[in-house]
């Protein structure tokens, strides 16, 4: 969902909201919005669909 900006009051909710992201981040590129703690993980595909 992103912000779209255009009165000053919007612009310091955005601001607000963009700053508590980045505390959540912390050194992280991501969270999930429902579990903050949770890590990502990219399964690399199995081209000789041998399940090594």
């Amino acid at each position: 969902m992103g912000l779209t900006v255009t009165t000053s009051e919007g612009m310091d909710r955005a601001k607000k909201k963009y700053q508590k992201d980045f505390e959540i981040f912390g050194t992280r590129n991501s969270y999930s919005k429902t579990d903050q703690d949770a890590t990502f993980m990219r399964m690399k595909d199995d081209y000789m669909k041998n399940g090594q």
